[in-house]
Protein backbone atom coordinates (compact mmCIF):
# COMPACT_ATOMS: atom_id res chain seq x y z
CA UNK A 1 0.00 0.00 0.00
CA UNK A 2 2.93 2.38 0.85
CA UNK A 3 4.38 1.66 -2.36
CA UNK A 4 1.16 2.38 -4.55
CA UNK A 5 0.90 5.84 -2.25
CA UNK A 6 4.17 6.63 -3.23
CA UNK A 7 3.73 5.88 -7.34
CA UNK A 8 0.99 8.18 -7.87
CA UNK A 9 -0.03 11.25 -6.36
CA UNK A 10 -2.40 10.06 -3.77
CA UNK A 11 0.76 10.09 -1.24
CA UNK A 12 2.18 13.41 -2.43
CA UNK A 13 -1.37 15.04 -2.19
CA UNK A 14 -2.28 13.64 1.36
CA UNK A 15 1.22 14.49 2.60
CA UNK A 16 0.28 17.80 1.13
CA UNK A 17 -2.77 18.16 2.38
CA UNK A 18 -1.29 17.83 5.83
CA UNK A 19 0.94 20.71 5.19
CA UNK A 20 -2.45 23.18 3.60
CA UNK A 21 -4.05 21.98 6.72
CA UNK A 22 -1.42 22.94 9.09
CA UNK A 23 -1.00 26.78 6.72
CA UNK A 24 -5.19 26.91 6.90
CA UNK A 25 -4.63 27.13 10.99
CA UNK A 26 -2.05 29.54 11.11
CA UNK A 27 -4.12 32.94 9.70
CA UNK A 28 -7.28 31.15 12.09
CA UNK A 29 -4.94 31.91 15.45
CA UNK A 30 -3.15 34.91 13.76
CA UNK A 31 -6.40 36.70 13.57
CA UNK A 32 -7.37 36.32 16.74
CA UNK A 33 -3.62 38.07 18.25
CA UNK A 34 -3.13 40.80 15.81
CA UNK A 35 -5.56 43.71 14.73
CA UNK A 36 -6.80 43.27 10.91
CA UNK A 37 -4.44 46.43 10.21
CA UNK A 38 -1.43 44.05 11.19
CA UNK A 39 -2.98 40.82 9.15
CA UNK A 40 -3.42 43.96 6.28
CA UNK A 41 0.40 43.91 6.66
CA UNK A 42 0.57 40.32 6.98
CA UNK A 43 -1.50 39.49 3.43
CA UNK A 44 0.43 42.35 1.68
CA UNK A 45 3.78 41.15 2.33
CA UNK A 46 3.32 37.36 1.31
CA UNK A 47 1.39 38.88 -1.36
CA UNK A 48 4.21 40.13 -2.94
CA UNK A 49 7.39 37.85 -1.40
CA UNK A 50 5.42 35.52 -3.99
CA UNK A 51 5.45 38.26 -6.26
CA UNK A 52 8.75 38.97 -6.86
CA UNK A 53 10.50 35.65 -7.61
CA UNK A 54 8.42 35.51 -10.81
CA UNK A 55 9.28 39.20 -11.82
CA UNK A 56 12.73 37.38 -12.05
CA UNK A 57 11.95 34.39 -13.88
CA UNK A 58 13.46 32.66 -10.62
CA UNK A 59 10.38 29.94 -10.63
CA UNK A 60 11.01 28.37 -14.55
CA UNK A 61 14.30 27.06 -14.07
CA UNK A 62 13.01 25.48 -10.63
CA UNK A 63 10.04 24.20 -11.92
CA UNK A 64 11.68 23.08 -15.46
CA UNK A 65 13.20 20.29 -13.51
CA UNK A 66 10.10 17.64 -14.32
CA UNK A 67 10.32 18.60 -17.78
CA UNK A 68 14.36 17.38 -17.85
CA UNK A 69 13.76 14.29 -15.29
CA UNK A 70 10.90 13.41 -17.85
CA UNK A 71 13.96 13.74 -20.36
CA UNK A 72 16.14 10.57 -18.74
CA UNK A 73 19.09 10.68 -21.03
CA UNK A 74 21.65 12.89 -18.74
CA UNK A 75 19.02 14.61 -16.55
CA UNK A 76 21.48 15.31 -13.68
CA UNK A 77 23.36 17.40 -15.43
CA UNK A 78 20.64 19.57 -16.53
CA UNK A 79 18.94 19.40 -12.81
CA UNK A 80 22.10 21.00 -12.06
CA UNK A 81 22.18 23.84 -14.41
CA UNK A 82 18.50 24.57 -13.38
CA UNK A 83 19.40 25.42 -9.99
CA UNK A 84 22.67 27.66 -11.12
CA UNK A 85 20.32 29.47 -13.37
CA UNK A 86 17.57 30.02 -10.54
CA UNK A 87 19.71 31.09 -7.79
CA UNK A 88 21.02 33.76 -10.07
CA UNK A 89 17.59 34.96 -10.80
CA UNK A 90 16.72 35.09 -7.38
CA UNK A 91 19.93 37.50 -6.84
CA UNK A 92 18.36 39.85 -9.12
CA UNK A 93 15.28 40.72 -6.90
CA UNK A 94 17.51 43.16 -4.26
CA UNK A 95 18.30 45.38 -7.54
CA UNK A 96 14.84 44.93 -9.08
CA UNK A 97 13.72 46.35 -5.96
CA UNK A 98 15.43 48.49 -5.13
CA UNK A 99 15.13 50.00 -8.92
CA UNK A 100 11.07 49.79 -8.52
CA UNK A 101 11.06 52.13 -4.90
CA UNK A 102 13.21 54.38 -5.55
CA UNK A 103 13.84 54.69 -9.28
CA UNK A 104 10.39 54.26 -10.32
CA UNK A 105 8.45 54.71 -7.16
CA UNK A 106 6.73 51.67 -7.33
CA UNK A 107 3.93 51.51 -4.22
CA UNK A 108 4.57 48.83 -2.14
CA UNK A 109 2.82 49.89 0.69
CA UNK A 110 4.98 48.69 3.57
CA UNK A 111 7.35 50.31 5.97
CA UNK A 112 11.20 50.88 5.09
CA UNK A 113 12.56 48.04 7.27
CA UNK A 114 9.71 45.93 6.03
CA UNK A 115 10.58 46.72 2.22
CA UNK A 116 14.14 44.94 2.94
CA UNK A 117 12.99 42.12 5.05
CA UNK A 118 10.94 41.58 2.07
CA UNK A 119 13.33 41.60 -0.47
CA UNK A 120 15.93 39.41 1.11
CA UNK A 121 13.10 36.91 1.97
CA UNK A 122 11.88 36.74 -2.01
CA UNK A 123 15.60 35.74 -2.98
CA UNK A 124 15.34 33.08 -0.47
CA UNK A 125 11.99 31.48 -2.01
CA UNK A 126 13.29 29.23 -5.19
CA UNK A 127 16.33 28.17 -3.96
CA UNK A 128 14.72 27.29 -0.56
CA UNK A 129 12.19 25.20 -2.43
CA UNK A 130 14.94 23.60 -4.95
CA UNK A 131 15.47 20.19 -3.12
CA UNK A 132 11.59 19.35 -2.24
CA UNK A 133 10.58 19.83 -5.47
CA UNK A 134 13.90 17.64 -7.45
CA UNK A 135 13.20 15.01 -5.09
CA UNK A 136 9.86 14.37 -6.32
CA UNK A 137 10.16 15.01 -9.87
CA UNK A 138 12.55 11.72 -9.41
CA UNK A 139 9.64 10.07 -7.98
CA UNK A 140 10.67 10.60 -4.32
CA UNK A 141 7.59 12.11 -3.37
CA UNK A 142 7.24 11.34 0.12
CA UNK A 143 10.38 12.07 1.06
CA UNK A 144 10.52 15.76 -1.23
CA UNK A 145 7.57 16.20 0.53
CA UNK A 146 8.36 15.70 4.14
CA UNK A 147 11.16 17.65 3.90
CA UNK A 148 8.80 20.54 2.71
CA UNK A 149 6.68 19.63 5.37
CA UNK A 150 9.30 19.79 8.40
CA UNK A 151 10.02 23.29 7.62
CA UNK A 152 6.40 24.00 7.34
CA UNK A 153 5.68 23.48 10.75
CA UNK A 154 8.55 25.45 11.87
CA UNK A 155 7.44 28.19 10.32
CA UNK A 156 3.52 27.65 12.00
CA UNK A 157 5.69 27.30 15.77
CA UNK A 158 7.88 30.54 15.16
CA UNK A 159 5.09 32.41 13.95
CA UNK A 160 2.78 31.80 16.39
CA UNK A 161 4.86 32.01 19.56
CA UNK A 162 6.44 35.62 17.52
CA UNK A 163 2.29 36.41 17.63
CA UNK A 164 1.60 35.45 21.21
CA UNK A 165 4.70 37.15 22.80
CA UNK A 166 5.12 40.54 20.60
CA UNK A 167 1.62 40.66 19.22
CA UNK A 168 3.41 42.72 16.64
CA UNK A 169 3.38 41.96 12.96
CA UNK A 170 7.30 42.44 12.50
CA UNK A 171 8.79 40.14 14.12
CA UNK A 172 7.02 37.07 12.30
CA UNK A 173 8.32 38.72 9.00
CA UNK A 174 11.66 38.86 10.95
CA UNK A 175 11.42 35.20 11.69
CA UNK A 176 10.34 34.21 8.43
CA UNK A 177 13.54 35.62 6.99
CA UNK A 178 15.52 33.75 9.22
CA UNK A 179 13.48 30.20 8.70
CA UNK A 180 14.15 30.91 4.50
CA UNK A 181 17.60 31.04 5.06
CA UNK A 182 17.61 28.27 7.47
CA UNK A 183 16.19 26.20 4.66
CA UNK A 184 18.31 27.02 1.81
CA UNK A 185 21.10 25.72 4.55
CA UNK A 186 19.07 22.40 4.48
CA UNK A 187 18.40 22.23 0.83
CA UNK A 188 22.34 22.49 -0.14
CA UNK A 189 23.57 19.81 2.25
CA UNK A 190 20.73 17.07 1.25
CA UNK A 191 20.92 18.36 -2.73
CA UNK A 192 24.74 18.03 -2.69
CA UNK A 193 24.00 14.94 -1.28
CA UNK A 194 21.94 13.63 -4.06
CA UNK A 195 24.30 15.51 -6.61
CA UNK A 196 21.34 17.59 -7.54
CA UNK A 197 23.39 20.82 -7.93
CA UNK A 198 26.45 22.11 -8.94
CA UNK A 199 28.19 25.20 -8.70
CA UNK A 200 30.08 24.87 -12.15
CA UNK A 201 28.63 26.36 -15.41
CA UNK A 202 27.77 24.17 -18.12
CA UNK A 203 26.92 26.51 -20.82
CA UNK A 204 25.10 24.17 -23.77
CA UNK A 205 23.04 23.12 -20.94
CA UNK A 206 22.42 26.63 -19.41
CA UNK A 207 21.19 27.99 -23.37
CA UNK A 208 18.95 24.54 -23.37
CA UNK A 209 17.09 25.22 -19.68
CA UNK A 210 16.53 28.92 -21.15
CA UNK A 211 15.61 28.35 -24.20
CA UNK A 212 12.83 25.87 -22.82
CA UNK A 213 12.32 28.35 -19.51
CA UNK A 214 12.61 31.37 -20.76
CA UNK A 215 9.17 31.31 -22.21
CA UNK A 216 7.62 29.15 -19.20
CA UNK A 217 9.13 32.00 -16.87
CA UNK A 218 7.59 35.13 -19.07
CA UNK A 219 4.17 33.08 -19.00
CA UNK A 220 4.37 32.49 -16.12
CA UNK A 221 4.70 35.88 -14.75
CA UNK A 222 2.04 37.10 -16.89
CA UNK A 223 -0.51 34.07 -15.52
CA UNK A 224 0.72 35.35 -12.10
CA UNK A 225 -0.86 38.66 -13.16
CA UNK A 226 -3.60 36.78 -14.49
CA UNK A 227 -4.02 35.20 -11.26
CA UNK A 228 -3.54 38.22 -8.48
CA UNK A 229 -4.51 41.58 -10.78
CA UNK A 230 -6.89 41.92 -8.27
CA UNK A 231 -5.26 41.69 -5.06
CA UNK A 232 -2.57 43.52 -6.54
CA UNK A 233 -4.07 46.57 -7.44
CA UNK A 234 -6.31 46.79 -4.60
CA UNK A 235 -3.32 46.31 -2.19
CA UNK A 236 -2.36 50.15 -3.05
CA UNK A 237 -6.01 51.47 -3.21
CA UNK A 238 -7.63 49.88 0.11
CA UNK A 239 -6.79 50.92 3.04
CA UNK A 240 -5.01 47.63 5.12
CA UNK A 241 -7.85 46.70 7.68
CA UNK A 242 -10.44 47.21 4.15
CA UNK A 243 -7.71 45.00 2.20
CA UNK A 244 -7.38 42.45 4.89
CA UNK A 245 -11.44 41.75 4.49
CA UNK A 246 -10.79 41.73 1.10
CA UNK A 247 -7.97 39.05 1.06
CA UNK A 248 -9.75 37.04 4.30
CA UNK A 249 -12.56 36.87 1.74
CA UNK A 250 -10.21 35.17 -1.34
CA UNK A 251 -10.15 32.62 0.80
CA UNK A 252 -7.33 29.97 -0.02
CA UNK A 253 -8.05 26.51 0.53
CA UNK A 254 -4.78 24.67 0.81
CA UNK A 255 -5.77 21.58 -0.17
CA UNK A 256 -8.03 22.18 -3.18
CA UNK A 257 -4.30 23.41 -4.61
CA UNK A 258 -1.96 20.68 -3.36
CA UNK A 259 -4.69 18.27 -5.36
CA UNK A 260 -4.15 20.49 -8.27
CA UNK A 261 -0.06 20.95 -8.06
CA UNK A 262 0.32 16.89 -6.86
CA UNK A 263 -1.62 15.44 -9.63
CA UNK A 264 0.32 17.74 -11.89
CA UNK A 265 3.30 17.15 -10.32
CA UNK A 266 2.25 13.33 -11.80
CA UNK A 267 0.76 13.89 -15.10
CA UNK A 268 3.93 16.54 -16.50
CA UNK A 269 6.86 13.62 -16.58
CA UNK A 270 3.93 10.90 -17.91
CA UNK A 271 3.22 13.72 -20.88
CA UNK A 272 6.37 14.62 -21.39
CA UNK A 273 7.53 10.73 -21.95
CA UNK A 274 4.18 9.65 -24.32
CA UNK A 275 4.86 12.35 -26.39
CA UNK A 276 8.31 11.18 -26.69
CA UNK A 277 7.29 7.90 -27.98
CA UNK A 278 4.27 9.17 -30.09
CA UNK A 279 1.39 7.59 -27.31
CA UNK A 280 -1.11 10.22 -27.78
CA UNK A 281 -4.02 7.91 -26.76
CA UNK A 282 -2.23 6.76 -23.88
CA UNK A 283 -1.60 10.44 -23.25
CA UNK A 284 -5.47 11.38 -23.57
CA UNK A 285 -6.13 9.04 -20.86
CA UNK A 286 -3.82 9.88 -18.08
CA UNK A 287 -5.23 13.69 -18.81
CA UNK A 288 -8.60 13.22 -18.67
CA UNK A 289 -7.57 11.14 -15.49
CA UNK A 290 -5.78 14.28 -14.24
CA UNK A 291 -9.29 16.18 -14.67
CA UNK A 292 -11.49 13.35 -12.70
CA UNK A 293 -8.53 13.56 -9.98
CA UNK A 294 -8.75 17.03 -9.41
CA UNK A 295 -12.77 17.54 -9.98
CA UNK A 296 -13.74 14.75 -7.13
CA UNK A 297 -13.08 17.06 -4.49
CA UNK A 298 -13.13 20.53 -5.91
CA UNK A 299 -16.33 20.17 -7.07
CA UNK A 300 -18.32 19.67 -3.86
CA UNK A 301 -15.39 22.00 -2.44
CA UNK A 302 -16.76 25.20 -4.40
CA UNK A 303 -20.71 24.15 -3.53
CA UNK A 304 -19.73 23.67 0.24
CA UNK A 305 -18.05 27.44 0.37
CA UNK A 306 -20.89 28.60 -1.36
CA UNK A 307 -22.98 27.32 1.26
CA UNK A 308 -21.29 27.51 4.49
CA UNK A 309 -19.69 31.17 3.40
CA UNK A 310 -21.32 32.96 6.29
CA UNK A 311 -20.25 30.02 9.03
CA UNK A 312 -16.78 29.60 7.52
CA UNK A 313 -15.60 33.28 7.37
CA UNK A 314 -17.23 33.77 11.31
CA UNK A 315 -15.89 30.19 12.81
CA UNK A 316 -12.59 31.00 11.09
CA UNK A 317 -11.69 34.60 11.52
CA UNK A 318 -14.75 35.70 14.30
CA UNK A 319 -17.46 37.77 13.01
CA UNK A 320 -14.79 40.95 13.23
CA UNK A 321 -14.28 39.66 9.47
CA UNK A 322 -18.11 39.60 8.35
CA UNK A 323 -17.56 41.85 5.46
CA UNK A 324 -15.62 38.88 3.77
CA UNK A 325 -18.36 36.88 3.42
CA UNK A 326 -19.88 38.16 -0.36
CA UNK A 327 -16.22 38.19 -1.25
CA UNK A 328 -15.78 34.42 -0.51
CA UNK A 329 -19.22 33.88 -1.93
CA UNK A 330 -17.65 34.81 -5.35
CA UNK A 331 -14.49 33.80 -4.91
CA UNK A 332 -15.19 30.09 -4.40
CA UNK A 333 -16.44 30.16 -8.56
CA UNK A 334 -12.33 30.33 -8.84
CA UNK A 335 -11.75 26.54 -7.65
CA UNK A 336 -13.79 25.44 -10.66
CA UNK A 337 -10.56 26.82 -13.09
CA UNK A 338 -8.48 24.28 -10.92
CA UNK A 339 -9.76 21.39 -12.43
CA UNK A 340 -8.01 22.06 -15.76
CA UNK A 341 -4.27 21.67 -16.63
CA UNK A 342 -4.43 24.09 -18.83
CA UNK A 343 -1.11 24.16 -19.89
CA UNK A 344 0.39 20.49 -19.00
CA UNK A 345 0.72 19.33 -22.70
CA UNK A 346 2.15 22.86 -23.64
CA UNK A 347 4.65 22.25 -20.77
CA UNK A 348 5.61 18.45 -21.10
CA UNK A 349 5.84 19.03 -24.83
CA UNK A 350 8.04 21.84 -25.02
CA UNK A 351 6.13 24.15 -26.62
CA UNK A 352 6.37 26.94 -24.39
CA UNK A 353 6.08 29.49 -26.47
CA UNK A 354 2.47 29.05 -27.42
CA UNK A 355 2.17 29.46 -23.38
CA UNK A 356 3.99 33.24 -23.54
CA UNK A 357 2.14 34.50 -26.72
CA UNK A 358 -1.45 33.46 -25.24
CA UNK A 359 -0.36 35.57 -21.86
CA UNK A 360 1.18 38.42 -23.67
CA UNK A 361 -2.37 38.86 -24.72
CA UNK A 362 -4.54 38.14 -22.20
CA UNK A 363 -3.01 39.69 -19.32
CA UNK A 364 -2.77 42.94 -20.41
CA UNK A 365 -6.49 43.25 -21.27
CA UNK A 366 -7.41 41.40 -17.45
CA UNK A 367 -4.88 44.05 -16.01
CA UNK A 368 -7.50 47.07 -18.06
CA UNK A 369 -10.52 45.17 -17.39
CA UNK A 370 -10.25 44.57 -13.81
CA UNK A 371 -8.65 48.14 -13.04
CA UNK A 372 -11.67 49.72 -15.07
CA UNK A 373 -13.94 47.40 -12.83
CA UNK A 374 -11.96 48.46 -9.62
CA UNK A 375 -12.70 52.14 -10.39
CA UNK A 376 -15.97 52.18 -11.16
CA UNK A 377 -17.59 49.09 -9.42
CA UNK A 378 -14.96 48.65 -6.19
CA UNK A 379 -13.49 45.25 -5.04
CA UNK A 380 -16.30 42.88 -5.73
CA UNK A 381 -16.25 44.39 -9.51
CA UNK A 382 -12.51 43.77 -9.47
CA UNK A 383 -12.82 40.16 -8.13
CA UNK A 384 -15.39 39.01 -10.71
CA UNK A 385 -13.49 40.76 -13.81
CA UNK A 386 -10.53 38.47 -12.68
CA UNK A 387 -12.28 35.17 -12.17
CA UNK A 388 -13.73 35.65 -15.76
CA UNK A 389 -10.37 36.12 -17.33
CA UNK A 390 -9.39 32.98 -15.27
CA UNK A 391 -12.02 31.16 -17.26
CA UNK A 392 -11.06 32.64 -20.65
CA UNK A 393 -7.55 31.43 -20.19
CA UNK A 394 -8.32 27.70 -18.82
CA UNK A 395 -10.44 27.23 -22.09
CA UNK A 396 -7.70 28.56 -24.43
CA UNK A 397 -5.02 26.38 -23.00
CA UNK A 398 -7.73 22.98 -22.91
CA UNK A 399 -7.95 24.39 -26.74
CA UNK A 400 -4.41 24.24 -27.59
CA UNK A 401 -3.48 20.89 -25.57
CA UNK A 402 -6.23 19.23 -28.23
CA UNK A 403 -4.32 20.91 -31.24
CA UNK A 404 -0.74 19.68 -29.74
CA UNK A 405 -1.72 16.48 -29.18
CA UNK A 406 -4.23 15.78 -31.97
CA UNK A 407 -7.04 15.00 -29.82
CA UNK A 408 -10.74 15.89 -30.71
CA UNK A 409 -11.65 19.13 -28.21
CA UNK A 410 -15.15 17.11 -26.90
CA UNK A 411 -13.04 14.13 -25.63
CA UNK A 412 -10.34 16.02 -23.36
CA UNK A 413 -12.60 16.59 -20.68
CA UNK A 414 -14.30 13.53 -18.66
CA UNK A 415 -17.95 14.74 -18.99
CA UNK A 416 -19.62 11.72 -17.37
CA UNK A 417 -17.86 12.06 -14.20
CA UNK A 418 -18.35 15.75 -14.11
CA UNK A 419 -21.84 15.43 -14.38
CA UNK A 420 -21.89 12.60 -11.45
CA UNK A 421 -19.55 14.60 -9.06
CA UNK A 422 -21.51 17.98 -9.97
CA UNK A 423 -24.92 16.41 -9.90
CA UNK A 424 -24.28 14.78 -6.42
CA UNK A 425 -23.04 17.72 -4.73
CA UNK A 426 -26.47 19.63 -5.72
CA UNK A 427 -28.35 17.05 -4.46
CA UNK A 428 -26.55 16.96 -1.01
CA UNK A 429 -26.83 21.13 -1.18
CA UNK A 430 -30.34 21.07 -1.62
CA UNK A 431 -30.87 18.30 1.52
CA UNK A 432 -28.44 20.22 3.44
CA UNK A 433 -30.49 24.19 3.01
CA UNK A 434 -33.66 21.78 3.56
CA UNK A 435 -32.49 20.93 6.92
CA UNK A 436 -31.40 24.50 7.70
CA UNK A 437 -35.19 25.55 9.30
CA UNK A 438 -34.52 22.26 12.29
CA UNK A 439 -31.20 23.82 13.59
CA UNK A 440 -31.69 26.68 16.79
CA UNK A 441 -28.64 28.16 15.06
CA UNK A 442 -26.72 28.83 12.01
CA UNK A 443 -23.30 27.49 13.42
CA UNK A 444 -24.81 24.39 14.91
CA UNK A 445 -26.39 23.93 11.46
CA UNK A 446 -23.15 24.12 9.81
CA UNK A 447 -21.07 22.05 12.33
CA UNK A 448 -23.72 19.03 12.03
CA UNK A 449 -24.36 19.33 8.46
CA UNK A 450 -21.21 20.38 6.82
CA UNK A 451 -18.99 16.98 8.07
CA UNK A 452 -22.09 15.04 6.99
CA UNK A 453 -22.78 16.39 3.70
CA UNK A 454 -18.68 15.68 3.15
CA UNK A 455 -18.81 12.12 4.82
CA UNK A 456 -21.62 11.33 2.62
CA UNK A 457 -20.24 12.51 -0.60
CA UNK A 458 -17.08 10.80 -0.36
CA UNK A 459 -18.66 7.25 0.62
CA UNK A 460 -20.27 7.69 -2.65
CA UNK A 461 -17.50 8.81 -4.44
CA UNK A 462 -14.90 6.22 -3.18
CA UNK A 463 -17.65 3.63 -2.84
CA UNK A 464 -18.45 4.00 -6.66
CA UNK A 465 -14.74 3.79 -7.37
CA UNK A 466 -14.46 0.44 -5.38
CA UNK A 467 -17.45 -0.93 -6.65
CA UNK A 468 -16.07 -0.71 -10.11
CA UNK A 469 -12.73 -2.36 -9.57
CA UNK A 470 -14.37 -5.44 -7.63
CA UNK A 471 -16.86 -5.88 -10.53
Amino acid sequence: MFKKLAEGHWGLFLLSMVSAVANLFLPIVLVRLLTPEQMGVYKIFFLYAMALPFYVLAGAPLHSVYYWVGKRQDNLRFIQQCFVLSSLLSLLILPLGLFLKYIVHFAIPLEGHLFFVLLLSAVANCPANFFAETHIAFGKRIHGQLFHLFFVFLKILLFLAFAYFSKKVEMILYAYLGLMYLQIIANLLLAKKHHYISFQFDIPALKKIIAYSLPIGLASLLSFFLDKVDQLLLASVLDKTAFAYYSMGCLIVPPLIMLDVSVQQVLLPKLSEMFASDKSEKALIEFKKAISNIANLVIPAVFGLILFSREIIILLYSEQYIDSIPYLQIFALTYITYIIPHDAVARATGHTGWILKFYAIITPCSIVAVYLMAKNHGAMGALAMAILFKFIGKAAGLTYSAKIMKWRLIDTMPFYKLSQYTLGSLVLTLLTLALKPLFSSDQLWFITCAPIFAVIYLSFLFGHKFFRKTT
